[in-house]
């Protein structure tokens, strides 16, 4: 098996490892958000209801960061494969301009595809298709940054939801022990 194979199923696994972990980190988020509406209790005072209000506003916010990043995740795809496809394209077309520089030349005369017109308008080609490939990895690079500005945001907002529901769940016992220690 040659290395480019190896490498090739090595990102493979990790693409579907990863985007495993990024369904479960939306599910986990949407799962905690709707336990916490579920069990909510606004009965004490006005901070720990704040920071109830607020954790789900944290983890709705994540949980949406991280659909758009999975959006994002199949966008890139697309592209990857879109700029695999114009490399094969632009193989394709220089070895047609070969070809075609050679009929030009008279060592390949029976070539219909390999006329002396054939070399300017592959050359064409061959420049469309380098604009298009270009194109493209601005795109997938655009789409990188964004993905990952996502990613990163939606985790930071879900620790920080976790945190303001652990603060609205523990408020009145903290408050309990800090009365009882005279704080």
């Amino acid at each position: 098996m040659s290395n480019e194979v190896v490498l090739s199923e090595s990102i493979r696994r990790f693409h579907t490892s990863s985007d495993k972990l990024e369904y479960y980190r939306i599910a986990l988020t949407f799962t905690l958000l709707a336990l916490a509406v579920e069990s909510a209790d606004f009965t004490s005072s006005l901070i720990p209801s704040a920071f109830e209000l607020g954790a789900w506003s944290l983890l709705f916010v994540s949980g949406v960061l991280g659909l758009s990043r999975l959006d994002h995740a199949s966008w890139l795809h697309f592209l990857v494969v879109s700029r695999e496809q114009a490399a094969i394209e632009n193989s394709t077309l220089s070895q047609m301009a070969v070809r075609g520089e050679r009929a030009y030349l008279g060592t390949d005369p029976l070539d219909p595809e390999s006329s002396d017109l054939a070399p300017r308008s592959l050359a064409a080609g061959l420049q469309v298709n380098e604009i298009k490939r270009a194109s493209i990895d601005e795109g997938i690079e655009r789409t990188q940054r964004k993905a990952s500005s996502r990613g990163r945001w939606g985790n930071f907002l879900f620790i920080a939801g976790l945190m303001a529901m652990m603060i609205a769940r523990g408020w009145d016992g903290l408050s309990r022990l800090a009365v009882a220690v005279g704080l």
